[in-house]
């Protein structure tokens, strides 16, 4: 917990891993009735299952790293882009939010 406050993100911020049967379970799909309220549960659920779906990226990270070691350096350079990316376009998010509040 130590690394993430010296990185500057809460502690608080990550939640644990929720039952599996409750994540798989597919009773109580249904579809949505307009596209605010698909948006709506798609982030209530990323929220709410981020750990889960944390675990199955990390467990099919590491099957292409046992599988498909080249592909899996070209995931890796693609990721340090986008990573640079973010960082640079972060950078300018105040300046742009400053430039919408005034259109």
């Amino acid at each position: 917990m130590e690394i993430l406050t010296t990185a500057g993100l809460d502690p608080s911020c990550i939640k644990p891993v929720r039952s599996w049967t409750d994540f798989f379970q597919t009773a109580s799909f249904r579809s949505p009735t307009n596209p605010s309220e698909a948006q709506s549960r798609l982030y209530q659920n990323l929220k709410y299952y981020q750990s889960n779906y944390f675990v199955i990226f990390a467990l099919l990270l590491l099957y292409c790293l046992y599988k498909h070691k080249l592909m899996t350096l070209f995931f890796f350079e693609f990721l340090l882009k986008d990573l640079q990316m973010f960082c640079f376009f972060s950078d300018l998010l105040p300046a742009w939010e400053a430039f919408m509040e005034l259109a």
